[in-house]
């Protein structure tokens, strides 16, 4: 049970890394996982892929809205993201073009590494 919805954060920031725009950089980043009950039916492999098990949020700066609106897309390109969103995005002056912003995303079972679903290697 220990390692239940067990995300690898290495391999998130690797994913991070590979979907930020270019004129874009990231000031704070956040993970949280969502405790798991111990009690309950099984659900269902369909339950179990929808399933939401925690976030990720990021504050950043960037140039434009169309760079914040290119990280939204990419972070939903990312297998175990989803439903990203923005909660706020600032002009750091009129017009700077220069974009302060925080935004989030979920985190799905298929997040999850092989060990936090149980997966056992042979």
């Amino acid at each position: 049970m220990i390692f239940v919805n067990e995300v690898s954060w290495s391999s998130a920031l690797l994913d991070v890394s590979r979907v930020i725009p270019d004129a874009s950089y990231l000031t704070s980043l956040t993970g949280q996982i969502t405790a798991v009950a111990d009690e309950g039916p099984e659900p269902t492999s369909g339950a179990l892929e929808s399933a939401l098990i925690g976030t990720m949020t990021f504050q950043g700066v960037a140039q434009g809205v169309e760079t914040i609106a290119t990280w939204i897309t990419r972070l939903e390109e990312v297998q175990g993201w989803v439903n990203a969103w923005v909660n706020s995005a600032e002009e750091d002056a009129p017009g700077s073009r220069i974009y302060t912003f925080s935004n989030g995303l979920d985190l799905t079972q298929e997040a999850v590494t092989e060990r936090g679903q149980g997966v056992v290697a042979p």
